[in-house]
């Protein structure tokens, strides 16, 4: 019989053998009973045959005998019926999971459980996870121009560099603060960080690519040429493994350092090595301690900025944004994952 599921009004096929047993919907995991069979009515009686006449008398008629009563619905001896997809309490059917879709279905909101007062249900949904690498590659691409690290003498911008000039070993400097304090010390300059020119090099087409992922979802794919039409149900998990490449470049540039913090530390290192060096006897206390002191403020001076953090933050988000998409696409048109909240 084909019926309606009273909480997610999805249509179903369900066997005549459950009609009335409590089921379970295999598309919104609702329990409700399914409809008992209607009853045959019995029969009409028929017409009472004319009596028959023997040698001019008639014989009594007999009373019709009352119907038989309808056959009872045997639920356990029926025969199975035949599987049909979406059928109540029937497996999925086995095969290749079919390729993602657009269109979601909508999942109804269950009853809360006894003893809870409120339930708030938090959806895996690919139409909002779609925005999160593309939108946090794009700010990563903004924050690059932006201050990365700089020199910071008591907390005064004097140069700082951002992450194209880091990468080719430039930088800017405030003219107001360099007329006071030389930004840099001899031989302290920065210069090239090839972890970061290929970092800068990848994010690019990186965007391009997170970006082309997004607009498919808009103009689809018939435009596209036929060769890629293989890579398609791949497309998130390029986008997840591009920008993890780039996290991991970026990361290893930070633990070694950029070379502007390398260089500036190792410069104003030697000058108090240098110094220590002109002294003819062994240095005193005082001196220890002001050599110390020049050592701790070279490491303070130097600094690295918000913007780098939320680099940082944002790259990770990327990873994880397509990371779940590309599950998602890869569970085809099964109803995405939540999480569920009681309290």
């Amino acid at each position: 019989m084909n019926l309606l599921c009273p909480n997610c009004q999805k249509p179903l096929t369900v066997a005549e053998q459950y009609a009335g047993q409590p089921m379970r919907c295999p598309l919104c995991a609702g329990t409700f009973t399914v409809p008992a069979l209607p009853q045959t009515p019995p029969p009409p009686p028929s017409p009472p045959a004319a009596p028959a006449e023997t040698y001019g008398f008639k014989e009594p008629v007999a009373p019709p005998s009352p119907p038989p009563p309808p056959p009872e619905l045997n639920f356990e001896s029926a025969p199975p019926a035949p599987k049909a997809p979406a059928s109540l309490g029937a497996a999925p059917p086995s095969g290749p999971t079919p390729a993602y879709t657009d269109e979601q279905p909508t999942f109804p909101a269950t009853p809360t459980p006894e003893g809870y007062h409120r339930k708030y249900t938090i959806w895996f949904s690919p139409r909002v996870l779609q925005y999160v690498a593309p939108v946090a590659v794009f700010l990563v691409f903004v924050l690059t121009f932006f201050a990365w690290t700089g020199v910071y003498p008591g907390g005064v911008h004097d140069a700082w560099q951002n992450a194209w000039q880091a990468a080719f070993a430039g930088y800017s400097t405030d003219p107001d603060a360099a007329s006071v304090v030389a930004p840099f010390p001899k031989d302290g300059e920065p210069g090239v960080d090839f972890l970061l020119i290929v970092y800068v090099l990848l994010l690019l087409p990186t965007l391009l690519i997170t970006l082309g992922c997004l607009a498919l979802a808009f103009v689809g794919a018939a435009k596209l040429p036929p060769a890629l039409y293989p890579i398609l149900p791949w497309r998130w998990g390029v986008v997840a493994a591009l920008n993890l490449i780039l996290l991991l470049f970026l990361v290893l540039q930070l633990v070694l350092g950029l070379s502007l913090e390398n260089n500036y530390i190792a410069a104003k290192d030697k000058e108090v090595a240098a110094r220590a060096e002109t002294r003819k006897e062994a240095a005193t206390t005082p001196q220890q301690r002001e050599d110390a002191i020049d050592h701790g403020k070279a490491r303070q001076e130097v600094s690295r900025t918000v913007w780098l953090d939320l680099v940082v933050i944002l790259s990770i988000l990327a990873v994880i944004g397509a990371a779940l998409m590309f599950c998602l696409n890869r569970r085809g048109t099964r109803p995405a994952p939540r999480i569920d909240t009681l309290w």
